[in-house]
């Protein structure tokens, strides 16, 4: 990623002596992880006219989304390695509980409470489950014409007073079957 990021700044800007790819790539780099332009030039010693004048370019935005991917993939192999530590960490509580030290120096494990623990084992298997595209909750879809006849069942129950009339769409067309218009008898 970063070779091609490098060969990209390579061949767009042409630097034969000018500017080291390597830096610019680095610039770039700063500059997708939230530096700005002045601060990513300050951080590779490049001048800053430079490095700005590189955002109007037309190779810039795709040299910072080889950046974005750089950054990324770094970013996902340290909060890999801190997940990883950190079930390492949890496991050890769950196996042998909390370490409690007491002023006089002695250490003692004290197990975690059930509460402790199934909130634990909640966390984690609903995060497995995001990583396998299993669901985390379970819903009932209600079918939307089902929705609407229970609807106007509810509604013809509820004794409508003044004569209103009421009229529902159930399959895209009204159903007058049951309504009953003022004056009929009643």
């Amino acid at each position: 990623m970063y070779l091609e990021l490098v060969n990209l700044i390579r061949k767009a800007t042409g630097m034969r002596g000018k500017t080291d790819p390597e830096l610019a790539a680095k610039a770039v780099c700063f500059y997708v992880e939230g530096h700005s332009l002045r601060e990513s030039a300050r951080l590779t010693g490049l001048p800053e006219d430079t490095v700005k004048y590189w955002k109007l370019t037309k190779w810039f935005p795709q040299a910072c989304e080889l950046a974005k991917q750089k950054v990324n993939n770094s970013l996902d192999r340290k909060l890999t390695s801190v997940i990883g530590k950190g079930n390492d960490l949890i496991l050890d509580r769950l196996e042998n509980g909390d370490l409690i030290k007491y002023k006089d120096g002695t250490e003692q494990r004290k197990p975690l409470t059930a509460y402790q623990t199934a909130l634990i084992l909640a966390i984690a298997y609903d995060k497995r489950a995001l990583i396998r595209n299993e669901p985390t909750v379970i819903s009932e879809k209600t079918d939307t014409d089902q929705h609407l006849k229970d609807l106007r069942a509810r509604l013809e129950n509820m004794n409508l007073s003044g004569g209103e009339v009421v009229k529902l769409a159930v399959n895209g067309s009204v159903d007058n079957s049951s309504v009953k218009e003022p004056g009929d008898g009643e």
